[in-house]
């Protein structure tokens, strides 16, 4: 449920939806994880509406305000978590809207980062080899599936995925333990 405020009066319309999927409904070769992306991707892709939050562990609230008025916007208080995070952040090249604010979410796998990603594109067409459907329109997007892509389908650990779009210095790389620096 929402409660519009004085300061977020209204936002889009959300719906919660708990999804278990049964095991004989699943394709034969795929993955329960596999199968919820594939909806995400899906109802991403509708056009008028979006996922939001796909984690089993994890919740996600979203919108455009600060945090603390996106707080209040879902009454964040009613809620029990042992972490939490928040994130603002003023869109750069993006217009700012729900579907495409920080956090970023797929699984449980969560993404807020500040910057552009200058590569958004290219990053996005590749992932999109791969059965990912980038409809939101932000770069944070495409983070969260690559490294959906590289940690569940590829078997990186985060620190290598991290590795991977932030690599370290040739100086420190020489001074890692041979089997690292591999």
């Amino acid at each position: 449920p929402i409660f519009p405020t004085s300061i977020i009066p209204s936002g889009p319309y959300f719906k919660r939806y708990f999804v278990n999927p049964l095991k004989e409904q699943i394709p034969v070769g795929q993955s329960e994880d596999d199968a919820m992306v594939d909806i995400v991707m899906a109802i991403n892709t509708m056009g008028d509406a979006y996922v939001i939050s796909s984690g089993k562990d994890m919740g996600v609230f979203k919108g455009v305000g600060f945090p603390e008025d996106i707080a209040d916007f879902f009454r964040i208080q009613d809620y029990k978590g042992y972490m939490w995070i928040a994130h603002n952040r003023f869109p750069t090249n993006t217009p700012g809207w729900w579907g495409g604010a920080h956090p970023f979410a797929l699984l449980d796998l969560t993404v807020v980062h500040n910057g552009e990603i200058s590569s958004y594109d290219a990053n996005r067409r590749y992932l999109e080899m791969y059965g990912y459907k980038c409809s939101l329109q932000t770069d944070t997007e495409v983070i969260t599936y690559a490294f959906d892509w590289m940690c569940r389908k590829r078997g990186l650990s985060i620190e290598q995925a991290v590795a991977v779009v932030a690599p370290p210095l040739w100086t420190e790389i020489e001074r890692m333990p041979e089997n690292i620096k591999k």
